[in-house]
């Protein structure tokens, strides 16, 4: 089942959970620093999922272990595009 969470760092999470960790798909926001969206797996960033920096860098990818990994797409706030 999906409920949200945040703490007094302001990291806030809402999403599905399993065993009391975040699995499955989610949203992660970061101190409104960065916000994450995409899969999850044992309270870990990993699958497809895209995240968006407050200075609007983004990422659409693969994730493993809380870091891109694999097949994405960056992309600079000045609209410089990379891919692998």
């Amino acid at each position: 089942m999906g409920k949200n969470y945040t703490n007094k760092k302001g990291i806030t999470y809402e999403g599905e959970y399993k065993d009391n960790k975040m699995q499955g798909k989610g949203k992660y926001i970061i101190d409104e620093k960065y916000t994450y969206i995409g899969d999850f797996e044992n309270d870990n960033i990993e699958g497809r999922g895209e995240c968006i920096w407050i200075n609007n860098k983004k990422y659409i990818g693969k994730w493993l272990a809380n870091k891109m990994h694999g097949e994405g797409v960056f992309t600079w706030q000045d609209g410089k595009i990379y891919t692998g």
